[in-house]
């Protein structure tokens, strides 16, 4: 079995970036990729066809997704219910697919805070609360594969967007902090998500991580009604108490990483996930 590994990772966020940021990840070895790419280009093509995913377009009846406004063919609600089953179909083949997701979000207001306040956060602290989530994912994705693997070979694809030169400096600036766990990371390639199953199925998860951020925020728990919530190993939630412990180089208790593994899944579904990135 081969020992090279990829993850795809996208980022998301409230609209005005005011409350919180999220970077969203999959990871799988490459005949899981194989098989999830072939499989997710023929629901694609199903009809209705669409050319690619992207949630924007979706919640937005945009791009790939305007098609179901025309009411001639789609009178309301056939064009929605249609907008529903195709992305359904597409979340069927994810689920299915020999691949995991991973989710890490960051507080905006507690970031803020801390970086204003805390002696150490000039050194330690990036201008902005995504870096942090980014290099949170990355170094999350890496630690669940070596626990499988321990000499991995694992490759990170992001999106050929606006962002993609910030996505490399961040991994680079990550690798060179991180030498030990480096060692098994291998370079970032940024490709058109039009192109790439994997890309497109990133950002319906850091989609669905915003969503289980949400419910999280509004009642405290999480249920597993969240679309692809069982695809998850984890998700992280980087608050205040999770950062000052981080800052003051403390081990990290049990209460404090509960700010950071609030929303994480049980002790029976985390042997669950243990057991897939086993099977990967």
């Amino acid at each position: 079995m081969s020992n090279l590994w990829r993850v795809y990772i996208d980022d998301s966020a409230d609209g005005k970036k005011q409350s919180h940021v999220v970077a969203g990840a999959l990871i799988g070895r490459k005949a899981g990729w194989h098989l999830f790419d072939k499989n997710w280009r023929k629901a694609l093509k199903k009809r209705p066809r669409l050319e690619y995913f992207h949630q924007k377009e979706y919640s937005a009846s945009d791009g790939e997704f305007f098609q179901f406004r025309n009411q001639v063919l789609w009178p309301r609600p056939k064009g929605r219910e249609a907008m529903s089953a195709k992305r359904d179909l597409l979340r069927g083949i994810l689920l299915d697919a020999s691949i995991v997701a991973l989710g890490v979000t960051v507080t905006i207001p507690d970031y803020e805070r801390v970086k204003q306040t805390h002696p150490r956060a000039k050194y330690f602290m990036s201008r902005d609360a995504f870096d942090w989530a980014l290099q949170s994912v990355i170094f999350e994705c890496a630690k669940a594969v070596k626990r499988v693997e321990s000499d991995a070979r694992i490759a990170f694809v992001s999106d050929n967007s606006t962002s993609a030169a910030r996505y490399t400096d961040i991994y680079t600036s990550f690798k060179r902090r991180n030498p030990i766990i480096a060692k098994s990371m291998l370079g970032i390639a940024h490709l058109d998500d039009k192109d790439w199953p994997g890309l497109q199925a990133a950002d319906m998860i850091a989609s669905t991580t915003k969503q289980i951020v949400d419910h999280y925020n509004e009642d405290g728990s999480i249920t597993a009604e969240v679309p692809l919530f069982d695809k998850f190993y984890t998700v992280g939630n980087v608050t205040e108490e999770y950062l000052l412990a981080v800052l003051n180089n403390q081990t990290i208790s049990d209460e404090e990483l509960e700010g950071y593994h609030a929303m994480n899944a049980t002790n029976d579904e985390k042997r669950k996930f243990d057991d897939a990135m086993n099977k990967l």
